[in-house]
């Protein structure tokens, strides 16, 4: 549990890995911030939930990977940028969604990959960029 307004910094070059079936929460307003060369690992089972307002920013050349089965939620009014050259990976059967409102933006040069079985649902209002 990571309390209303805390900011979680992991610097560049950092490993952060979260073991099998752990839950992680961030409350509302909560800012994250991966930096560049960073490595983030949730393994399989993995439950995130960011909830509404809070501002998730994955550097460049940083790498998440959510493995088989991960859920993550980002409720409405949430922004996800990912930096140019930085690579979401989400395995198969993990489950993305966006709620009304969210934006995604995916800048140049940078790479997403939903390999078989994934499902991502980007309900009305959405926006998703890609420059």
């Amino acid at each position: 549990m990571v309390p209303q307004g805390s900011k979680t910094t992991v610097s560049p070059g950092s490993k952060t890995t979260t073991p099998q079936g752990n839950k992680t929460i961030l409350p509302q307003g909560s800012k994250t911030t991966v930096s560049p060369g960073s490595k983030t690992t949730t393994p399989q089972g993995n439950k995130t939930i960011v909830p509404q307002g809070s501002k998730t920013t994955v550097s460049p050349g940083s790498k998440t990977t959510a493995p088989q089965g991960s859920k993550t939620k980002v409720p409405q009014s949430s922004k996800t940028t990912v930096s140019p050259g930085s690579k979401t990976t989400a395995s198969q059967g993990s489950k993305t969604t966006e709620p009304q409102g969210s934006k995604t933006t995916a800048p140049q040069g940078s790479k997403t990959t939903a390999p078989q079985g994934s499902k991502t649902t980007a309900p009305q209002g959405s926006k998703i960029t890609a420059l």
